[in-house]
C-alpha cells in the first residue's frame, strides 16, 4: 500500500513538473511578478495624452484660431512712387516730376465681416472635428477594454477547466489503481488534461492579445498585466424613442450643423464681394521745371459690370444645398443605426438573464450531481466530461452575450453624444 501511494506521489510530481511555469500558477503557486490592473479611467487617460489622432485634431483648432484672427486684418495700405518725364538728356532732367502716393482700399458690401462670419464657423468645425475625436477614441478605448475583460474572463474558465480536469484525473487514477476503472480511463484523464492545457494557453494568448491591443492606443507600452472592471451590467434599457431625441448630441451631426452654418456664411461671403471696393489716395506730386510742389487726391472704384462673381454665389449657394441634404441623410442613418444597438442591447440581455436564470444553474447543478455519481460508480469519467463541457459552453455563452451587450452599450453612448467626458481636453497634446 505503502508503495502504491509513493507511486501515486510520484505520477503527480511528474503531471505537475510537465506543465509550463503559467500552468503551475493555475495549481496555485504564486507568480514572481504581482499583477497591476488598469482601470478604464487609466486607460482613457493614457489615451487622451499620446493618441495622435486627438493631438492632430487640437492643432486643427490652433490653425483655425489663427485663421480667425486673419480673417479680422484689414488691407494694408500702399505706398507708391512715380518718376514721369525721365529721360537720358541731362538737360531733360528739368522735366522730371516725381509722385509719392498712399492709398487705401476700404471694403464695402461687408466683406470683412461675413470674411470673420466664415473664419468663425470653420473655427466652430475644426472644435466639432476634434470632439468627434475625442468620442471616437472613448469607443474604441472601451471596446477594446470589454475586449480584455471579456478575455480575462475566458482566461479565468480556462483556468478553473484545467484544474478540474486535474483533479478529475487524479480521481480516475485512484480508481483505476482500485480496480474500479479500466487503465483507458487514466488515458481519457490525460487526453482532458492536455485539451485543457491547450485551451489555457490559447486563452492566456487571447487575453495578452486584448491587453496588447489596449495598448496600442498610448503607443504599445507599457502592457498592462490585467484590466480591472466588470461585465456585469444589466441597466434597464432605455426606450429607443427616448434616445432619438438625444441624437442632438451626437458629435458627428454636429458636424453637419456647423458645416451649414459654415456653408451660409461663405455664401454670405461670396455675395458681398460681388459689391465693388473703393480706393482712396493721397500724395505729393514735385515739379522740377517750376520748382514747385503739389497735393495729388484720388478715388477709384471698379466698375462691376463684367462679373459681379455670379458663379462663385451659385457654386455656394449648391454647397448649402448639399450640406442640408447630406446632414438630413447622416441623421436618418443614425436614427437607424440607435435603433438597430437598442435592439442589439435588448437580445443580448435577455440572453444573459435566461442563462442566468435557467441555463447556468441547471448546467452547474448536472455537473455537481454527475461528479458525485462518478465518486459513488454511477457514472462514467465520459459523462463527467460532458457536464463539464456542457457548463462551460454555458459560461462561455455568458461571457460573449455580456460582451456583446456593453459593446452595444458603448455605440449607444457615441451615437448619443455620451461617454467621451472621461477625456478631459487639459490632458489632450497640441493645445
Amino acid at each position: 500500500m505503502r508503495n502504491v501511494r509513493g507511486w501515486r506521489a510520484m505520477a503527480c510530481l511528474v503531471l505537475i513538473c510537465g506543465l509550463p511555469l503559467e500552468a503551475r500558477r493555475v495549481a496555485g503557486q504564486p507568480a514572481d511578478d504581482a499583477l497591476i490592473p488598469m482601470t478604464l479611467q487609466e486607460a482613457l487617460r493614457r489615451a487622451a495624452a499620446a493618441h495622435p489622432g486627438l493631438a492632430a485634431a487640437s492643432f486643427g483648432v490652433v490653425a483655425a484660431e489663427a485663421r480667425a484672427r486673419q480673417a479680422a486684418a484689414r488691407p494694408n495700405p500702399e505706398l507708391g512712387i512715380e518718376i514721369e518725364n525721365l529721360s537720358g538728356d541731362l538737360n531733360g532732367a528739368r522735366e522730371v516730376e516725381a509722385s509719392l502716393r498712399l492709398a487705401k482700399r476700404f471694403e464695402l458690401g461687408g466683406k470683412r465681416g461675413a470674411r470673420v462670419a466664415v473664419a468663425g464657423e470653420e473655427r466652430s468645425l475644426a472644435e466639432s472635428d476634434l470632439e468627434t475625436a475625442r468620442h471616437d477614441l472613448a469607443r474604441e478605448v472601451r471596446g477594446d477594454f470589454v475586449r480584455g475583460l471579456a478575455a480575462q474572463r475566458e482566461l479565468e474558465l480556462a483556468r478553473e477547466t484545467l484544474s478540474i480536469a486535474q483533479e478529475v484525473a487524479a480521481s480516475a487514477q485512484k480508481k483505476v489503481e482500485a480496480g474500479a476503472l479500466p487503465a483507458v480511463e487514466a488515458m481519457r484523464a490525460r487526453v482532458a488534461i492536455s485539451t485543457a492545457q491547450i485551451a489555457w494557453e490559447r486563452a492566456r494568448d487571447e487575453s495578452r492579445l486584448a491587453l496588447e491591443r489596449l495598448a496600442l492606443h498610448w503607443g504599445g507600452g507599457p502592457v498592462p498585466d490585467q484590466v480591472e472592471g466588470s461585465l456585469d451590467s444589466l441597466r434597464a434599457v432605455p426606450i429607443a424613442d427616448t434616445l432619438i431625441s438625444r441624437l442632438a448630441d451626437n458629435p458627428d451631426l454636429a458636424r453637419f450643423l456647423a458645416n451649414d452654418r459654415m456653408r451660409r456664411a461663405r455664401l454670405r461671403l461670396e455675395r458681398s464681394r460681388g459689391n465693388p471696393d473703393v480706393e482712396l489716395s493721397g500724395g505729393l506730386r514735385r515739379l522740377e521745371a517750376e520748382d514747385q510742389e503739389t497735393f495729388l487726391l484720388g478715388l477709384s472704384v471698379e466698375l462691376p459690370i463684367l462679373d459681379r462673381n455670379q458663379g462663385e454665389v451659385r457654386a455656394a449657394a449648391a454647397d448649402l444645398e448639399r450640406s442640408s441634404l447630406e446632414r438630413e441623410r447622416a441623421r436618418r442613418d443614425l436614427e437607424r443605426e440607435l435603433r438597430e444597438q437598442v435592439a442589439r442591447l435588448r437580445i443580448a440581455q435577455a440572453e444573459v438573464r435566461g442563462l442566468r436564470r435557467i441555463v447556468l444553474p441547471g448546467a452547474q447543478e448536472v455537473y455537481e450531481g454527475v461528479r458525485k455519481g462518478y465518486e459513488q460508480g454511477r457514472f462514467t469519467y465520459l459523462d463527467v466530461l460532458e457536464a463539464r463541457r456542457s457548463l462551460a459552453d454555458a459560461r462561455r455563452a455568458e461571457i460573449a452575450a455580456l460582451s456583446e451587450l456593453e459593446q452595444s452599450r458603448i455605440e449607444i453612448d457615441r451615437l448619443t453624444g455620451r461617454g467621451a467626458e472621461r477625456i478631459h481636453p487639459a490632458e489632450e497634446d497640441g493645445r
